[in-house]
């Protein structure tokens, strides 16, 4: 379910960048707003919503863990 909502969010970030990145204004707007975004996100941190971390399990396929952590 969680590699399902990952990967709709980098399809509709991928539309929305291939759109604007045509004009200066597009490009620094979306910048901006993916700024704010994680803005909005660094105050959910103390909620604990969660920075998905990827580890290695005995069978070799990934097993999600959530914590949060600063933005990048």
């Amino acid at each position: 379910m969680e590699a399902l909502r990952l990967s709709h969010l980098f399809q509709e970030v991928t539309q929305w960048a291939c759109i604007v990145y045509k004009t200066e204004e597009g490009y620094n707007m979306f910048l901006d707003g993916i700024k704010e975004l994680g803005k909005k996100v660094a105050q959910i941190k103390s909620s604990k919503v969660a920075q998905i971390k990827l580890s290695k399990v005995d069978d070799g396929e990934a097993q999600v863990n959530s914590s949060i952590d600063s933005p990048p």
